[in-house]
């Protein structure tokens, strides 16, 4: 058996910054856990990619790795436009997590537990 940290959480893109993702995406493509990965965008054109799956606590290194390069993606023209996002990740041993992408950044932090609803 393993422990697991369940992980739900999105990156919302500027104008070509999508496939900038995905590019990160595919060069740590695994086979298996890459397919939590999915693109929704929304009727304004609003884009975000998400992630939802549930990975052994070892992967968690080759996720985070992944989150680090798509925080540093470049902004497209206005610096404003950098990618941000917000994930959730449940620890089966640890408790959660909040991982925050924003200006330019990965930032890993625990909760106060308001988000504990979510990992029964």
């Amino acid at each position: 058996m393993g422990v697991y940290l369940g992980v739900r959480g999105w990156v919302e893109c500027a104008d070509g910054q999508e496939a900038l993702v995905w590019e990160v995406v595919h060069r740590h493509d695994d086979g298996f856990y890459s397919q939590g990965w999915s693109t929704l965008t929304g009727p304004n054109g609003d884009t975000c990619v998400f992630y939802c799956g549930t990975i052994r606590a070892q992967a968690t290194g080759w996720l985070l790795g992944q989150l680090r390069e798509i925080a540093a993606i470049p902004p497209p023209v206005d610096p404003a436009d950098r990618v941000r996002g917000f994930f959730l990740a449940h620890h089966e041993e640890h408790g959660t997590q909040e991982w925050q992408l924003r200006d330019g950044d990965l930032t890993v932090a625990p909760t106060d537990g308001r988000y504990d609803y979510l990992a029964a």
